[in-house]
Formats: C-alpha cells, structure tokens, sequence
C-alpha cells in the first residue's frame, strides 16, 4: 500500500520543528528541506528564518528572502509578510550604505567645496594684475585696454560650476544602480532580468559621462557592474 504524500509531508517539517527547538539545527535544516520539496510552505518561511539569522547555516539574507518568496508562492501569509519585511530593511540598508558609507562621495564633496571656493574667488570684484597696470597707464591706452578686455571677457562664455547636491544626487543614483546589479548577480532567480540589467548599466554610463562633462569628478568611481557582460543571459 503506497503512503499518502501528506503522511510524508507531516513526518518531515514535524521533525524538522522538533529538532528546530532543540537548536539542532543540520537535523532541522535536512527535515525542513524534504518537506521544502514537497511544496510545503511552513518549511519554506522556516527554512527562510533560518538562513536570515544564521540558525545551522551561513547567514544569507538573499537565500533567506529566496526561501521566503517560496513561502508566499505556496500560499503562506506569514511568508508574505517576511518576504516584504526583509526587503524592504534590505532596500533600506543599500541606500544608506551607498549614501553615507562610500569614500567616492567623500572625494566628491570636497572636490565641490574646492570648486565653489573658485568660484568665489572669481566673483568677489578682485582684479587682475593686468588690469592694474592699465589703470596706471595714459588714458588712451587704457581705454582702448578696458574695450579689449571688455570685448574678450564677453566672447568667452562663463564655465558653470555643479552644485554639490547636483553632484551628490548623480553618484547618489549611481550607487543605487550598483547594489541592483549586485543584487541580481548574488540571487539571479529572483532579481534577474535581462532588460532591466541592461537598462541599468547604460544608465550607469550615463551618469558617470555627467560626473565627468558637468565637472563634478574628471575620473569618477567605475563600478565592475557597469561591465558586467551578461553571463547570465
């Protein structure tokens, strides 16, 4: 007589509990995964719980986010919840790391302050020795100094400098744009898409050209992921 599935299926994630209790964990962890391939959902938010904190395995948030999705797949709600609970925390952390934790931004920010420093300078009315020494001059020469310069000063364009928050929201985007990537790379069965990646790093592109073009960095940070050739496809 040929045992029902869900006999199996009781005895597995039963057992994997039990030994979950006693911080068994490899007992729990084998139990929670024969019960996993049988579609049942606990198993799958349990397995997910163990590998967010590290219960018996490598503490792998994107394994645990994985094991969660199954979860919700299977039609748990409590799966669900710690699906969108893990991301969210995990999206939370990329941008404060990508914003606050990064020496480009730093290299950056004084870059800016130099230039507007400059800029300054440029603007506060000093005068150049040059235009000392035709004020000391005849009154003819001076003139004719004062309308030369005059005329030269207005055929060259003044260079704009960047914002420091224009500067800083460029690399700010970047950064995001490389935890995606990564983000992909690390868990591709459920972040990866082909478009999207391709999307990313041509915007990736862009936005270093604009570091470069508007003068906030002449040689930004590249990241590898701007690169990244597609193995995936």
């Amino acid at each position: 007589m040929k045992v029902p599935k869900y006999i199996y299926l009781r005895f597995f994630f039963n057992s994997g509990c039990d030994y979950d209790k006693s911080k068994r964990y490899s007992n729990a962890l084998y139990f929670y995964k024969k019960a996993f391939n049988l579609k049942n959902a606990n198993a799958a938010n349990n397995l997910g719980i163990m590998y967010e904190y590290g219960h018996g395995v490598s503490l792998n948030k994107y394994m645990a986010l994985n094991y969660y999705k199954r979860a919700e797949e299977y039609v748990s709600n409590i799966g669900r919840d710690n699906y969108n609970r893990l991301k969210s925390d995990m999206n939370a952390q990329a941008v404060y790391s990508s914003s606050n934790s990064n020496i480009f931004l730093n290299l950056l920010d004084a870059t800016t302050q130099t230039m507007k420093l400059i800029s300054d300078i440029k603007n506060d009315g000093t005068k150049s020795p040059s235009s000392s020494i035709s004020n000391s001059s005849s009154s003819d020469i001076s003139s004719s100094s004062n309308s030369s310069s005059n005329d030269n000063s207005s055929s060259k364009p003044e260079k704009k400098v960047p914002s420091k928050a224009f500067c800083t929201e460029k690399a700010r985007l970047y950064f995001q744009y490389e935890k995606r990537l990564l983000q992909m790379k690390r868990d591709p069965e459920i972040h990866y898409n082909n478009t999207d990646r391709r999307n990313i790093q041509q915007d990736m592109r862009r936005l270093r050209n604009d570091l470069i073009s508007s003068g906030c960095n002449q040689n930004p940070y590249k990241s590898a992921m701007e690169d990244w050739d597609g193995t995936l496809d």
